[in-house]
């Protein structure tokens, strides 16, 4: 039994130390997949699914592998991260590395995030956000997750999804849980700016402008410039 906690305690001291060199180099990222780097912590985020320091720790040095290699990311470990996020409901820490992943699976990969989206990431997040919608960190990786999958940044396709994946996520009542979590966060100036921002991502239709208006987010919005105004850059 000793032997075997200690033999973990290394390979968590393992995973933290490439998670290091990882993020160090991209260089380093590229090697670890050619020596099959990427089965092998996709196994063992699996593994360590129902502990939270194992899972957060292999998640940690997973995302870090993925991280501008979002090509590599299988459909199973999509399939895994989304039910991941929709599952684990109760703790915030093991919620912010879901959705880092998430976050670096989906940067500059469009089909990765048309997959994300089909695999039911956006309810999901948008439950995040009304879970954990005290939360700064939580707040600020859902925020950038919903934006990211609204960029256009793949030049590998000539149209991306961009428009239609905001407007899914329109669709799930976004603005409204936003707006709420605005009213819960006013002293968070980090927050606030992170909920604005995606709140002007969002609004890409005429009709999403005067639903926001009608829902009193331009009179909130204002309020909060009014109460922030040193912090009105960030806002």
């Amino acid at each position: 039994m000793e032997d075997d906690k200690r033999s973990q305690a290394q390979l968590l001291l393992n995973l933290e130390r490439l998670q290091q060199e990882f993020d160090k180099d991209e260089e380093n990222r590229k090697f670890a997949i050619t020596q099959d780097g990427y089965h092998i912590l996709f196994t063992t985020c699996q593994h360590f699914v129902k502990d939270e320091d194992g899972f957060c720790i292999s998640l940690d040095a997973f995302s870090a592998l993925i991280n501008g290699q979002g090509k590599i990311v299988s459909l199973g470990a999509i399939q895994f991260l989304c039910k991941s996020l929709k599952e684990i409901t109760n703790s915030e820490r093991v919620t912010v590395k879901v959705i880092k992943a998430i976050q670096h699976a989906c940067i500059k990969n469009e089909s990765n995030r048309q997959t994300f989206v089909r695999e039911g990431v956006i309810p999901a997040l948008i439950e995040v956000l009304k879970t954990h919608g005290h939360s700064s960190s939580v707040i600020k990786e859902t925020c950038f997750a919903l934006r990211v999958l609204t960029f256009d940044d793949d030049m590998s396709v000539p149209f991306g999804k961009a428009h239609d994946h905001a407007k899914s996520i329109v669709a799930e009542n976004a603005f409204s849980v936003i707006l709420d979590t605005i009213k819960g966060v006013r002293d968070d100036a980090a927050s606030l700016a992170e909920l604005c921002s995606t709140l002007s991502r969002l609004a890409v239709r005429h009709e999403y402008c005067k639903d926001i208006v009608d829902l009193g987010g331009l009179k909130l919005v204002l309020e909060i410039l009014e109460g922030n105004l040193k912090d009105q850059a960030s806002v």
